[in-house]
C-alpha cells in the first residue's frame, strides 16, 4: 500500500511542478504591441520593407514587414520590437477604414 501510495505522490509532484512550469512559458500572442497609425516613408529591401510608421500620439516608429503597405493609410499593426528596440517587426496589420 505504501508502494502504491508513494507512486500517486511521484505522479502528483511531476505534473505539479510541469504545471508550474509551463505557466511561465510566454504565449506570442500576449507579447505582442498593437500599434494604430500611418506609414510615411517606405523602403523596399531584399527580405521586404522597412518603413516609418507614425502612430496617432506623434511617435515615429522604424518597422520592418514582409508585405508593402499603402503611404499615408492608417494601418492597425501588431508585432514585437528588437531585442534592442530600434525596429518593429510587424506580424499582422489591418488597413482601418476611413470615411
Amino acid at each position: 500500500m505504501d508502494e502504491l501510495k508513494n507512486k500517486y505522490l511521484l505522479i502528483s509532484l511531476i505534473c505539479s511542478i510541469i504545471l508550474i512550469g509551463s505557466s511561465f512559458i510566454p504565449l506570442n500572442s500576449e507579447s505582442d504591441e498593437i500599434i494604430i497609425g500611418f506609414v510615411s516613408e517606405i523602403t523596399e529591401t531584399n527580405n521586404g520593407y522597412v518603413m516609418n510608421f507614425i502612430e496617432v500620439d506623434g511617435n515615429n516608429i522604424h518597422c520592418f514587414s514582409k508585405t508593402k503597405f499603402e503611404l499615408y493609410q492608417i494601418y492597425e499593426i501588431s508585432g514585437s520590437y528588437s531585442n534592442d528596440n530600434s525596429i518593429f517587426f510587424i506580424s499582422s496589420f489591418v488597413l482601418c477604414q476611413t470615411e
